[in-house]
């Protein structure tokens, strides 16, 4: 990082991939914390969430859910209305 990048961590997805034990998730909690982009983490808890409360499919990965999961200017989901639930759900 010294060499390449003139001691600045980078802002891009595929350059922060390309360091060894940088993954999809370490990126988008960096992305969203320090670069205020906007980003979602999706571990195996909200993961489990999204599927228990039928945001994703039982069979999205977290690649899926990440994509699904949609994040507004301010950085906080959108709210989802979900008739079979009959609430809405708001998730910050």
């Amino acid at each position: 990082m010294v060499d390449k990048y003139n001691c600045k961590v980078p802002y891009k997805k595929d350059e922060l991939i390309s360091f060894p034990g940088v993954g999809r998730k370490t990126i988008n909690v960096f992305l969203s914390e320090f670069y205020n982009i906007p980003a979602i983490a999706v571990d195996t808890h909200v993961e489990r969430v999204s599927k228990r409360l039928r945001l994703a499919p039982i069979s999205s990965d977290v690649l899926k859910i990440e994509k699904k999961l949609k994040i507004n200017k301010k950085n906080k989901i959108k709210i989802i209305k979900k008739k079979k639930l009959k609430v809405e759900t708001l998730i910050i």
